[in-house]
């Protein structure tokens, strides 16, 4: 029996490109599930969907490092107004990806916000490597330096993303625990 679990544990780690360590989590959670799912215990339910599947295969959802929900400031520079409206049409373009840059303090993240309040808002996930610097606050934000690394800006996009899934799921009628 031990190894049979060593096999199927090498084969997970193969498959998925994981640690060893990590398909033994992996094949732990699938036994447990199976017991769940074999037994009279799921309440009557036979089907065992995807999202199921999925949701066992899924990493613990991490915590976000950062703040990407930044509320824009008021009042919101009118003179803004024309970037706002040129990003809106990028948005609506065949373009994927849009990069907004600019000098320290110009407003890149007060934009992005108000982008993302907008009423038909095509922005689902954000990272602000920095907190921005607010008028009459010279201190360093608490972030500093904790969200300037590759794995905590996709540690969050990802976290984002999760959620994302879980309401589109939702919407289609389909429940990832």
């Amino acid at each position: 029996m031990e190894e049979i679990e060593q096999e199927l544990i090498r084969k997970l780690s193969e498959a998925f490109g994981i640690s060893q360590m990590l398909a033994k989590d992996v094949l732990k959670s699938f036994d447990h599930s199976l017991r769940i799912w074999t037994t009279t215990s799921r309440n009557g339910v036979e089907k065992i969907t995807r999202e199921e599947v999925y949701e066992k295969l899924k990493k613990p959802s991490v915590e976000l490092v950062g703040d990407h929900n930044l509320i824009p400031p008021f009042p919101f520079f009118g003179s803004r107004r024309k970037i706002i409206d040129q990003l809106l049409n990028a948005i609506k373009s065949d373009h994927k990806v849009i990069f907004l840059c600019g000098k320290p303090g110009v407003g890149k993240t007060s934009i992005i916000s108000q982008l993302r309040n907008h009423r038909t808002s095509e922005i689902q996930l954000r990272y602000y490597t920095f907190k921005p610097i607010a008028p009459g606050n010279d201190q360093l934000p608490v972030d500093a330096g904790i969200t300037t690394t590759a794995r905590s800006l996709w540690g969050d996009l990802l976290s984002q993303l999760r959620d994302l899934f879980k309401v589109n799921f939702r919407k289609q009628g389909t429940n990832p625990k």
